[in-house]
């Protein structure tokens, strides 16, 4: 035995001894892949390998990124994650850029290669997968976050695979259905498909022969049809399991956890379940009733599924290990109830979100004994009430709390401002609390965002606010607060975003705001008075400027420099007056939103207004313009322009993070938690369009664009090239001297939910192509001076008399026709007697005209004729005798 052992450590030493490193073949092959990079790529790839040099004395099991078996020195594992392959860089061939590629025909000389990783390496395209089957002894593939384009007979390739264990190919673009040969890599123990563009039905039969997976995500696809979960019922291996589809996948897949309405009992215990957006157990929206047999669950989301019932506290009794649970936008009645018992050993969970369900009732007033772990708490859009709990101050490490959008009452606990210094983001908008802000003993030097917003807070700021020196986005929006503005505000360096809008304070807008570095300002609805300091409009980084509805007097103030920042200017509903001035349209390059109505601004409209090419939202209804309209509005985008800026509402959003399965040799997505980040709003832009003042925030300002020059005193014609806006979606021109034809062009303005014309002098018909507009919601056209037949098709058969009353030559073309559309009989002016719905001008001229007309003819009929003439003396003087007679009888 003694010998035998000898004789092996010999054998291992003779080995190692007469070694002289990498076999000759994979040295070579190492350098054709360094080269094959090399056309893809710069500098920083040939610094990266610096080391794989063509040296026939030079080991390549030393390079980076190689390691080599220490016996035979063949490879086995290529790190070559994070190439960050340039496509720019590619040689042109016959004038196109060649496709960067992944070649495995590279890696076939690697007999006994055991895992590749080439994540993160922007390559586009798989070539000569078919190779793929001699790499026989491959265990590990990670080719993770590449722009990698495939359909189905790429994605075979990787059939051949017979000992892959980990297989990772998310974060590509493949294409086409998911094979079914997958269910021949029985050694699997993790796949992940995530964020691809795979379709059609999961080969659930082939997914069935996986028994020895352990990882499993199908994340962001575009799968169809039914996923039965019970498939996996003897798999005693599935520790972590995702499934959720694409947001516009059209919501074309669902998961069963039931089978014909029978429990079934699992043999696996999971730890990460997410199945967010599945459709689960439709139509009766159940709760998965095999979770009542897991027992070892970390990580559960089962958000937006609609799921019915209570809240399932059990969750946490049953799964002592359970650190988040995500419920929200689903459709839970009832308490929130917690289990009792776990006072004595309090729940480790720290990520709770059970936001936007129909919950209702008090909290538990020992929520904070029970859950003390909490880093995320998010309850919104329910309908608790009663008042905040004061056991939140026993949550030390809590760094979100958004209770906002429920019924909750009294004051803010003193525990929540003392206790929870931890705290980065607190929401509590849209409640009923009251109370003074900011007490003096407040202990939140981390808070970033504060949002108190739509509650009955009240009395003045105070010097309290000081405490949160990191503090970036303050909404105290529509409270009871009054006063002025203290000047210590500007002592917040950190501020980028300040929301004071509907109170009630007073004073002079407050210059301190001018010495910080602000993004988004909204003090609208207020008392402020005086003028605009023009250092507002100077702000180099400012986003949103938001004044509407105070009693502001004065001009715009001079813009000294060039603002590529500014896109929402709001000066709305005040006393402001004087022209709009030339460089304003000049110096506001990226302006999405000028919205100037309700003031008594006056001048023409000039030509520079197109120059505001990425205006969507323009109102400057409610003023004194006058003159014609530019005839350049062809130039400006409305909507057509795809603006990127720097959102302005914050919010707590989830995010990507990482979730290590520390089974297997690969870190892989999984885990959602909550960051700070600005929401894509820039703040809420009002507008009028259907007769209504509407409110669009976030994406839908994207797809909203309107004009609103109403109630001026613009003349001329229509500009037939307002009907080239394709993506204008309102438009009012109303009450106006507009005349001329309503343009023909208009029946381009494929995307227009609400046209407005009404109140001008325009003449002619209705051309019959505005036929076409299948979007209109909205027309108007009434009081004007237009003629012939109305067209009846598409919308225009549903718009009543309403929309063509005060035309009096215009006809209905339906069940009326021939029935003449008249003026109303008590008409009534508009905007201060100056556009009548009569024009009682004309009406008098004309009267006058016709009376002095009648006179001079008869008048002429006496001289001529001498008859006639003694005639209507002699009647004269009759009347004359009579009136003296009853005269003489009244004394």
């Amino acid at each position: 035995m003694e010998l035998l052992l000898l004789l092996l450590c010999f054998i291992v030493l003779a080995q190692i001894l007469g070694s002289k490193g990498c076999l000759r073949e994979e040295r070579t092959a190492l350098l054709d892949i360094k080269a094959f990079l090399n056309a893809y790529n710069d500098s920083t790839l040939e610094r990266r390998l610096s080391t794989w040099v063509n040296d026939p004395t030079s080991d390549c099991c030393k390079w980076n990124h190689v390691k080599c078996d220490p016996f035979s020195n063949h490879v086995v594992k290529l790190y070559l994650q994070d190439l960050h392959v340039n496509p720019h860089s590619v040689l042109l061939y016959n004038n196109h850029s060649m496709e960067v590629s992944i070649d495995f025909s590279l890696f076939q000389n690697f007999k006994e290669l055991r895992s590749l990783n080439l994540s993160q390496g922007g390559f586009q395209r798989l070539i000569h997968t078919e190779v793929l089957g001699n790499l026989s002894n491959l265990e590990v593939l990670i080719l993770r976050k590449n722009f990698l384009l495939s359909g189905t007979k790429p994605i075979q390739g990787f059939c051949e695979l017979k000992k892959i264990r980990v297989l990772d190919l998310s974060y590509n673009s493949f294409h086409g259905h998911l094979p079914r040969c997958f269910g021949n890599l029985t050694s699997l123990r993790a796949l992940d498909l995530s964020k691809n563009f795979l379709s059609g039905d999961i080969p659930t039969s082939a997914f069935a022969r996986l028994n020895s997976v352990e990882y499993l995500s199908l994340l962001f696809n575009y799968f169809e049809g039914s996923f039965p979960l019970s498939l996996f019922a003897n798999n005693s291996q599935l520790k972590v399991l995702a499934l959720e589809m694409a947001a516009d996948s059209e919501h074309k897949f669902q998961v069963d956890t039931e089978v014909q309405g029978v429990p079934w009992v699992p043999s696996f215990q999971l730890e990460v379940l997410h199945m967010p957006n599945c459709k689960l157990n439709a139509p009766q929206r159940t709760l998965p009733s095999f979770l009542s047999y897991q027992h070892d669950l970390q990580y559960l989301d089962l958000s937006n599924n609609n799921l019915v019932g209570v809240f399932p506290n059990w969750l946490l009794v049953n799964n002592s290990n359970l650190r988040s649970l995500i419920l929200h936008h689903n459709m839970f009645t009832g308490p929130f109830e917690l289990p009792t018992d776990v006072d004595q050993n309090p729940h480790p969970l720290y990520d709770f979100q059970i936001s936007n369900n129909k919950m209702a009732g008090e909290l538990p007033k020992h929520i904070g004994r029970i859950l003390p772990n909490l880093i995320y708490l998010n309850m919104s859009g329910n309908g608790f009430d009663g008042s905040i709990p004061n056991s939140l101050g026993n949550m030390s490490n809590l760094y979100a709390l958004d209770l906002s959008r429920n019924n909750f009452s009294g004051e803010v606990p003193d525990s929540l401002w003392t206790s929870c210094a931890s705290l980065g983001y607190l929401k509590l908008s849209h409640n009923s609390l009251w109370g003074q802000l900011f007490p003096s003993p407040l202990n939140m030097s981390q808070l970033v965002l504060l949002h108190l917003d739509n509650n009955y807070f009240n009395g003045t700021l105070q010097h309290g606010i000081l405490k949160l020196p990191y503090l970036e986005a303050l909404d105290i929006s529509n409270n009871k607060l009054w006063g002025t503005i203290p000047n210590f505000i500007s002592e917040f360096s950190s501020l980028r975003v300040i929301y004071l809008s509907e109170n009630n304070f007073t004073g002079a807008l407050p210059r301190e705001l001018c010495k910080l570095d602000l993004y988004c300002v909204h003090l609208s609805d207020n008392k402020f008075s005086g003028s605009i300091p023009s250092c507002y409009v100077n702000l180099e980084s400012l986003i949103g400027l938001y004044l509407q509805s105070n009693n502001l007097v004065g001009s715009i103030p001079q813009l000294w420099r060039t603002s590529n920042s500014l896109a929402t200017l709001d000066l709305r509903d005040n006393n402001l007056f004087g022209s709009i001035p030339h460089w304003f349209y000049i110096r506001l390059p990226f302006l999405r939103a000028l919205l100037l109505g309700g003031n008594h601004f006056q001048g023409h409209l000039p030509e520079e207004l197109c120059q505001l090419k990425r205006i969507s939202f323009l109102d400057l209804s409610r003023n004194n313009f006058t003159g014609n309209l530019p005839s350049c509005f062809n130039n400006v985008s409305f909507g057509a322009w795809t603006v990127r800026y720097i959102q302005s509402d914050f919010s707590l959003i989830p995010s990507d993070s990482w979730y290590h399965y520390p089974h297997l040799d690969l870190d892989l997505f999984f885990e959602q938690s909550w960051y700070y980040i600005p929401t894509e709003s820039g703040g809420v832009i009002e507008f009028r369009t259907k007769a209504s003042l509407l409110s669009y925030s976030g994406d839908i300002q994207r797809y909203m664009s309107g004009i609103d020059l109403s109630c001026n005193q613009l003349t001329g014609k229509i500009p037939y090239t307002i009907g080239y806006l394709d993506d204008l979606r309102a438009l009012n021109l109303s009450h106006n001297h507009f005349s001329g034809s309503i343009p023909k062009s208009f029946h381009k303005l494929e995307k227009i939910e609400s046209l407005d014309l009404s109140n001008n002098k325009l003449f002619g018909q209705i051309p019959f192509q505005l036929q076409d507009l299948n979007s209109l919601a909205v027309f108007n056209v009434s009081y004007n001076n237009l003629s012939g037949t109305v067209p009846n098709k598409g919308q225009f058969g549903t718009f009543d008399e309403s929309s063509y009353i005060g035309n009096p030559y215009l006809f209905l073309n339906n069940s009326n026709r021939g029935t003449t559309i008249l003026p109303p009989s008590n008409p009534t002016s508009y905007v201060d007697g100056d556009d009548s719905v009569i024009d009682f001008t004309s009406f008098y001229w004309s009267f006058v005209a016709s009376y002095v007309t009648v006179l001079l003819m008869f008048a002429a009929i006496l001289c001529i004729n001498p008859r006639w003439r003694r005639a209507w003396f002699s009647f004269i003087e009759t009347c004359l005798s009579y009136y003296v007679i009853l005269q003489c009888c009244t004394l």
